[in-house]
């Protein structure tokens, strides 16, 4: 399973917090929500993390992998836009858990796709004895 990271930047930050100014590790950005317990959770393989600034980007990126499950951790400069223009797969119905957003998990999407063909089979089976 791959998660998309969305950085926000500092000033969103500040002004999420009403604050002037304040240096911001890449663990207290993700601490900030649920983000960081839900990433531990899902333990992804992959995360790709979208960022205008690459600085904050790659302080992301050695938290991240720096993590016990040792994940592969990509930077992609621009927005979900600039990912779709190049060809990336759009993530469809992202949950948004502050900074994160996480694609729908494909295990359960295939286990419904195999669901709904297993239910077709033996209907079609039914009908057709």
């Amino acid at each position: 399973m791959s998660m998309i990271v969305d950085i926000r930047s500092e000033e969103d930050y500040l002004r999420r917090h009403n604050l002037r100014s304040l240096r911001i590790s890449p663990e207290e950005l993700l601490a900030d929500t649920p983000s960081l317990r839900e990433i531990k959770k899902i333990k992804p393989e992959k995360l790709v993390i979208m960022s205008d600034d690459i600085k904050k980007a790659e302080e992301m990126k050695c938290f991240l992998r720096s993590q016990k499950w040792h994940p592969q951790v990509e930077i992609y400069e621009g927005g979900m836009d600039r990912w779709v223009a190049e060809g990336n797969p759009y993530v469809s119905n992202p949950v948004i858990f502050g900074n994160i957003r996480l694609n729908p998990p494909v295990l359960f999407l295939s286990l419904v796709m195999m669901l709904f063909s297993g239910v077709y089979i033996v209907s079609m089976t039914l009908i057709f004895s």
